[in-house]
C-alpha cells in the first residue's frame, strides 16, 4: 500500500508512472464483464495478470522466469491464473476498456518483476496479443 500511495502522489492524474498500477487490469476488467462480476476484481486482475505477462513472454518483453514468478505467486495467496473464456469473448470485450483511445488500448507489460513498460497496443492487435496470452 505505501509502494502504491507514492505512485498516486507523484502521478495524481495518472499522466505517467501511475498507469503501471493498471498492470493486469485491461483483460481483468474484460473478464469482470463477461463473468458478470462472479469473479471478484482481484481474482480478474490475478488472471489478467497472467494472460498479459503470457502475452509479454510471446513479444519478447519479459522471459518465463517473470510468468513463473508471477503464476507462483498467484498460486501462494489462492488466486486464479486461467479461464475458460475464448480469445474471441475476451478481446471483444476488452474494446470497452476505459483505456482504449481510439485505435489503442494503453497496457501495462512486466520487463521483470518491479519493472513494467507501457504499451499502446493497436485495436486491430488485441485479439492475436490475446491468443498468445493464453497459450494457444
Amino acid at each position: 500500500m505505501e509502494i502504491k500511495r507514492d505512485i498516486v502522489s507523484e502521478d495524481e492524474f495518472e499522466s505517467g508512472l501511475r498507469k503501471v498500477l493498471n498492470f493486469g487490469h485491461t483483460v481483468g476488467h474484460a473478464l469482470e464483464t463477461l463473468s458478470d462480476y462472479t469473479f471478484s476484481h482481484g481474482q480478474a486482475v490475478a488472471i489478467g495478470m497472467v494472460v498479459e505477462t503470457r502475452a509479454a513472454v510471446s513479444m519478447g518483453i519479459c522471459d518465463m522466469q517473470c510468468l513463473q514468478d508471477i503464476s507462483d505467486m498467484l498460486e501462494i495467496y489462492g488466486l486464479p491464473s486461467s479461464v475458460g473464456y475464448s480469445k474471441h469473448d475476451i478481446a471483444k470485450a476488452c474494446l470497452s476498456d476505459k483505456k482504449r483511445d481510439g485505435d489503442s488500448i494503453t497496457m501495462i507489460f512486466p520487463e521483470k518483476i518491479g519493472k513494467c513498460i507501457i504499451k499502446n497496443v493497436p485495436v486491430s492487435d488485441i485479439e492475436s496479443l490475446i491468443r498468445s496470452g493464453l497459450g494457444e
